[in-house]
């Protein structure tokens, strides 16, 4: 019967869009859930979460519960192989707070202020997403003064994606990959 015929056609086209649909579903993993230990910083290990060691990741007052922080110079290589779709991610300089020192202001609890408070040297960040040796995007100059900037990059293709960090103080400058995260297809 043709009737039968043509909604058995219709039936069958409909699963292959389906399924293609479903096998191009994207996943996405955030970078602090990666193998942080494999990231180069000349002080110190890349944080999960955090800045340093206790500071909670910071910028423009507003605190990220999720991210990677640094202190710039750093690096940190992740391998796609092909199959990262996007890159998302808030960058910027940090707010340095401890936790032991009663948070942004500096004061210890009690109000007495601590022996590092005070004037800070204003130094200067960059942040660069590298894809196989091509840079794909750079933050331009950034101080804490400045707001984060948001990273929505496609890395389709890409083999090997690098997140750089330089500063030009003389200790380095304290930053952060924000809720940076990796869509991709297939297999982590």
């Amino acid at each position: 019967n043709k009737t039968n015929s043509m909604k058995n056609l219709i039936y069958l086209l409909f699963a292959i869009v389906l399924l293609s649909c479903a096998q191009t579903e994207n996943n996405s993993i955030f970078v602090s859930d990666m193998n942080l230990a494999l990231g180069e910083q000349e002080r110190g290990e890349l944080g999960k979460n955090l800045v340093g060691r206790e500071s909670p990741i910071v910028m423009k007052t507003e605190t990220y519960e999720n991210g990677v922080g640094i202190m710039a110079p750093s690096k940190l290589l992740i391998d796609l192989n092909g199959s990262g779709v996007k890159f998302e991610a808030v960058v910027g300089p940090c707010e340095m707070s401890s936790r032991r020192e009663g948070g942004p202001g500096g004061e210890a609890p009690g109000g007495n202020a601590t022996a590092n408070s005070g004037p800070r040297p204003i130094s200067t960040m960059q942040f660069f997403i590298v894809g196989d040796k091509e840079i794909l995007w750079t933050s331009g100059e950034m101080t804490n003064e400045d707001a984060p900037q948001k990273v929505d990059l496609q890395v389709a293709g890409v083999k090997k994606l690098a997140l750089v960090a330089l500063s030009s103080g003389r200790r380095g400058g304290m930053g952060a990959w924000a809720n940076a995260k990796i869509s991709y297809t297939g297999n982590t």
